[in-house]
């Protein structure tokens, strides 16, 4: 199903980091499906937009990496 994504943990990256990336990424979509009412202000909605930059920023999370069947696109981390 091309709408479903994957959140792979990067090789190395922190232990339980995928848990981490999986909150993160069901935060991400929730505040890009809603972004007609974010208000620049929300503290709370900048601190997830501000950690996913910083995991790539540091490596720990990629847009596209390889995965046992191909090219594995993270598509909450373009949003």
């Amino acid at each position: 199903d091309p709408d479903t994504r994957q959140c792979v943990p990067v090789a190395g990256g922190p232990v339980g980091s995928l848990s981490i990336m999986s909150d993160l990424q069901s935060r991400i979509e929730e505040l890009w499906a809603n972004r007609e009412s974010l208000n620049p202000d929300d503290a709370d909605a900048n601190a997830a937009i501000h950690e996913a930059i910083e995991l790539l920023d540091r490596g720990e999370a990629r847009v596209a990496e390889p995965g046992p069947d191909g090219v594995v696109v993270n598509e909450w981390l373009k949003l």
